[in-house]
C-alpha cells in the first residue's frame, strides 16, 4: 500500500500487463483458428478438384462408349445392306435378269 499515486501506478501496471496478456492470447487463438480455417479451405478445394477430375474422366469414358456403340451399329447396318444387296443380285441372277451382276460379273448375253 502507499500513496494514492502508488496505487494508481500499480493499477495501471496490472491493467497494462493484463491487457497485453489478453491481447497475446487473442492473437494466438485467432491465429490458430485462421490456420485451421485455411487448412479446411485447402482440403475442400482438393476435394472439389478431385471430384471435377473424376467427372471429366467419367464423361470422356461415356463419350468413347457412345461413339464406339454408334460405329458398331453403323457397321452392322452396312453389313445388313451388303447382305441384302448380295441376296438381291443372286435372286436376279437366278431369274436370268440381264445386268444383275451375278456370278458372271455383270456380263449379259445378247438374245
Amino acid at each position: 500500500s502507499g500513496t494514492p499515486e502508488d496505487e494508481r501506478r500499480q493499477a495501471e501496471l496490472a491493467s497494462g500487463l493484463a491487457g497485453g496478456d489478453m491481447q497475446n492470447w487473442m492473437n494466438n487463438v485467432l491465429g490458430v483458428q485462421g490456420a485451421g480455417m485455411e487448412g479446411q479451405s485447402r482440403i475442400q478445394q482438393q476435394g472439389f478438384q478431385g471430384t471435377q477430375s473424376m467427372a471429366d474422366m467419367l464423361g470422356g469414358t461415356l463419350n468413347s462408349q457412345a461413339s464406339l456403340a454408334f460405329q458398331g451399329q453403323k457397321q452392322k447396318n452396312q453389313q445388313q445392306q451388303d447382305f441384302m444387296k448380295f441376296i438381291g443380285q443372286m435372286a436376279a441372277s437366278a431369274a436370268g435378269m440381264p445386268g444383275a451382276g451375278g456370278a458372271t460379273g455383270g456380263a449379259s448375253t445378247p438374245r
